[in-house]
C-alpha cells in the first residue's frame, strides 16, 4: 500500500495480496476490517477503496 499514494481499490489489493502471500482472500470486506483494527493507519477512504495514512511526526 505504500506505493499507492492516492489509494487502492480493494479488487487490486486482493490481487497484489493473493500474489505476494499466495493465499487466497474470500472476503476483502472481512479482511481489511480485520486488517484495519490492528493496523490503525489504514483508512477506508471510499467505497471499495483503501489508504495508508501515515501520520507525519512533528
Amino acid at each position: 500500500m505504500n506505493e499507492y499514494k492516492e489509494g487502492i481499490r480493494g479488487a487490486r489489493l486482493r490481487k497484489e495480496i493473493e500474489k505476494e502471500t499466495g493465499m487466497k482472500v474470500k472476503n476483502m470486506t472481512t479482511f481489511m476490517s480485520g486488517l484495519m483494527k490492528h493496523h490503525p493507519e489504514i483508512k477506508k477512504q471510499f467505497r471499495g477503496q483503501y489508504r495508508l495514512i501515515k501520520e507525519n511526526p512533528l
